[in-house]
């Protein structure tokens, strides 16, 4: 038996194909300029830097998923209007990997005018009034760093685009809570922003330049769990990184029902295992879903087909894809034979075809089994529905297309009723796990599957 296929049978919730080794391609070695980039961090840290043996690649460790921003999710007064006119923002995420040296991405991309930061400032994030740092309007003002694009400030972001901030010598730790806190004087002069509506995590406004200060204040400060124009942080990291796992999902990878500040989704408890693991613990992971996303049509915002390659094939040093997504396609489709027939097979060939344009980048592709919904209202409440749940699930199991399935339906389902929930994984409304089932599907991910997948590239 091959070290592949004895590794699976021990795992129960998980499946492992062979992989095709012609698919895999290595990623190239950096360029002088680019491991350049890495060893300097702009004109105020250049002579700061430390000597550091190439190869080194920029890394993915913080990554939200840009979205429109609909009405309900809009600044609210007195931040409306101009968008952010003379306004700070503060924003607190958590970096999945530890070093020396980041930078960051701010974007315009469903903006229609530029966009114009007046500042942009980073710093480690304090616990504000004994809460975990997590949501925090204050900073270690010590540890405050302006951010510079091409070595200067201000920045600007044409509508439809991004940019990617100067390196700077910053060291933090994976896990610990980074605050990036930007300014815009002018203002944002349109009503289209990019945003991530799902943060679960408090942002905060306030008027006037308080990018620097250590504790944000103003009769008008006033929070926000929406993280806006962030679209990324990357860390210049050597060969020891494995490489980022990206996660393509939906609002129960968005972390619905999970508890605001707290960072416990299920893909931050994941993370927090695989910081224990020996392996897995120099993989960065990165949460690229979307709350009532859909993989075969634009809902709240574009569908998994169309952003593929932008939220996962583009992102730096990507090297695991998690497909856990399809759920609001059935749960939308209209309740007769004919749609629901249409949307089983038109998701088994989206998800063939996801796989083969990961394949062509040298990703490996694991696939998640979509979760229980009965009894949710409407999503659960038809049976043809149900049953083209179960017949696509069955096609996950067992078709090979993916390189590895997590079994997350078997990890969440009743044993009385397979449509539905267990009634202890249940939030409430019959289609969103909670905590404890976040907790249950963390620990049911096999961590061992990142050093199989790295096994067999390297015999084969």
């Amino acid at each position: 038996m091959s070290p592949l296929a004895r590794w699976s049978s021990c795992v129960p919730s998980v499946t492992l194909y062979p992989r095709n080794q012609n698919l895999i391609h290595r990623l190239p070695i950096p360029s002088k300029r680019a491991i350049s980039a890495c060893t300097t961090s702009g004109q105020s840290n250049a002579s700061h830097s430390p000597e550091m043996k190439p190869p080194f690649k920029w890394v993915t460790v913080w990554a939200p998923t840009p979205q429109p921003t609909e009405e309900a999710d809009m600044p609210s007064y007195p931040f409306r209007g101009v968008a952010f006119h003379n306004t700070t923002i503060r924003q607190t995420l958590r970096v999945t990997a530890s070093g020396d040296f980041i930078r960051i991405r701010l974007s315009n991309l469903f903006g229609s005018e530029t966009l114009h930061i007046s500042r942009a400032v980073i710093a480690v994030a304090r616990p504000h009034n004994s809460v975990a740092p997590g949501g925090s309007p204050s900073i270690l003002q010590e540890t405050a760093q302006q951010v510079l694009f091409d070595g200067e400030q201000p920045t600007s972001v044409p509508g439809g685009s991004y940019v990617v901030s100067d390196s700077l010598k910053f060291p933090i730790k994976a896990g610990q809570v980074l605050s990036i806190t930007i300014f815009l004087q002018k203002g944002h002069h349109s009503q289209q922003i990019t945003s991530h509506p799902g943060s679960r995590t408090d942002s905060w406004l306030c008027h006037g330049d308080q990018s620097m200060i250590s504790e944000l204040s103003g009769p008008d400060l006033q929070s926000s769990t929406h993280w806006y124009f962030l679209s990324g942080v990357e860390m210049c990291l050597g060969t020891a990184h494995h490489g980022t796992l990206v996660l393509l999902g939906d609002s129960i990878t968005d972390g619905r029902c999970s508890t605001d500040n707290a960072n416990n989704r299920w893909p931050d408890l994941l993370f927090d295992r695989m910081q224990q693991h020996p392996f897995a613990q120099n993989i960065s992971i990165i949460n690229q879903a979307v709350g009532g996303g859909r993989v075969l049509r634009d809902g709240k915002g574009p569908s998994l087909l169309s952003r593929l390659d932008r939220d996962a094939i583009a992102q730096p040093s990507r090297r695991y894809i998690l497909v856990f997504h399809g759920v609001n396609d059935i749960g939308t489709a209209d309740s007769d034979p004919a749609c629901c027939q249409e949307v089983t097979k038109a998701l088994k060939k989206a998800y063939s075809q996801i796989v083969s344009r990961c394949h062509a980048h040298g990703l490996h592709v694991l696939g998640a089994t979509i979760g229980p919904m009965g009894g949710n209202e409407p999503y659960g409440t038809c049976e043809l529905r149900e049953r083209a749940r179960q017949d696509v699930n069955d096609w996950i199991r067992t078709s090979g297309v993916f390189d590895a399935v997590v079994d997350f339906d078997y990890v969440l389902r009743s044993t009385q009723d397979n449509s539905r929930l267990k009634e202890e994984y249940d939030s409430g409304d019959h289609l969103h796990p909670n905590v404890a089932a976040f907790k249950a599907m963390a620990a049911a991910f096999p961590l061992d599957i990142f050093e199989q997948f790295d096994l067999a590239e390297t015999s084969g």
